[in-house]
């Protein structure tokens, strides 16, 4: 039976010189190794991944219904709103994904529900990782897009390293920088196949994904377990602050301002957009206290009430942006009544009640 721990794998890791090298001195990952070693622990394990893949995929929908169900429910928010905390459920399960793959390439004991229990730390030491990357991204493509990809590249292990060796989100992404020099390329050929099968696996509808994804993700294992051992062969590990800090942040630094201005302005357009939406939730809210008004006079009275006055609410609603009175207007016999409200996110609506 073929094995898939780093162990078992260190044989194949002295490649041969038909392979080629990047830089002096370092010789890279295989990218047909890499797919092969994830099609081989695929095709052996199809039924577990399966289940992991959906497994995974039904939180995270699960997630996204509950909290934009606990939205509607409280009136406050809407589905934007919860977008936030849906993101924070998807990279956890990302990251128990990733623990569970580690221990099927290791050949370890491992289950499904393993991607819900996390050692302690570890989810948060995942979420800065990605924040620190999407940062250090974002800054290289503002310096015209290359340094970008190059970033995005360099720091692909980063989160591996988080799972993996339990690493916190800075020397993860120090160390990550420093021992993919000499592998940049390869991983950069290796993402655009994995691309290509992804795309396939889409062609294929769903169970096409279903080996598509996990053939990538453990390839990208693969690679990372040859390139942590180059660098422990080389001797660069443990990575100093310093071997890092000059490299990456040097070059960020000059674009610092523009950063915070671009950053800053996302965050006002953000916020703006947030209070509008609140606003919008709140005069749906009022909508509701003056329709539950009009019936309870309506049950009194028999007919719907003239003015929003006669309801005697203990306290009027009223617009939260201009602070007017909606528009109330009630039909001649006074069997029916419109509330006409001005949105600032969606159309203008009025709300009506059918003749009794």
């Amino acid at each position: 039976m073929t094995k898939y721990n780093d162990k078992t794998h260190a044989d194949k890791q002295e490649m041969p010189a038909s392979v080629g090298t990047q830089t002096v001195g370092v010789q890279s990952f295989s990218v047909g190794e890499a797919l092969q070693t994830g099609w081989e622990i695929t095709k052996e394990k199809l039924g577990f991944l399966a289940g992991l893949g959906i497994v995974a995929f039904l939180t995270n929908i699960a997630a996204s219904v509950v909290l934009v169900a606990i939205c509607d429910l409280v009136a406050i928010c809407d589905t934007d709103v919860s977008e936030l905390p849906a993101q924070l459920v998807n990279m956890f399960i990302a990251a128990g994904v990733l623990a569970v793959l580690f221990a099927l390439y290791d050949k370890r004991e491992t289950r499904i529900s393993g991607i819900f229990f996390l050692q302690k730390g570890v989810f948060l030491s995942y979420l800065g990782v990605e924040l620190l990357r999407g940062l250090i991204v974002l800054g290289g493509i503002l310096l015209f897009i290359v340094p970008g990809i190059i970033a995005g590249i360099a720091l692909i292990p980063a989160r591996y390293l988080v799972v993996d060796r339990k690493m916190d989100a800075l020397p993860a992404v120090r160390t990550a920088w420093v021992i993919t020099r000499g592998h940049r390329i390869r991983l950069f050929v290796l993402g655009l196949v994995s691309a290509g099968i992804i795309i396939l696996g889409w062609l294929a509808l769903f169970v096409g994904l279903l080996i598509a994804i996990p053939v990538v993700k453990l390839a990208f294992i693969h690679a990372y377990r040859f390139i942590l051992a180059d660098a422990e062969k080389r001797g660069i590990l443990p990575v100093e602050r310093l071997d890092i800090t000059p490299k990456i942040f040097a070059w960020l630094g000059a674009l610092g301002i523009p950063v915070l201005i671009v950053v800053s302005a996302a965050f006002m357009s953000s916020v703006e957009s947030a209070q509008e939406k609140a606003r919008d939730a709140r005069r749906l809210a009022d909508v509701k206290v003056l329709q539950i008004g009009a019936e309870m006079y309506y049950e009194k009275h028999g007919v719907y009430p003239q003015s929003l006055s006669d309801m005697n609410l203990p306290e009027m609603p009223t617009d939260p942006e201009t602070g007017a009175k909606y528009v109330y207007t009630v039909s001649d016999d006074g069997a029916s009544y419109e509330i006409c409200v001005d949105f600032e996110t969606r159309e203008d609506e009025c709300f009506t009640t059918a003749t009794k």
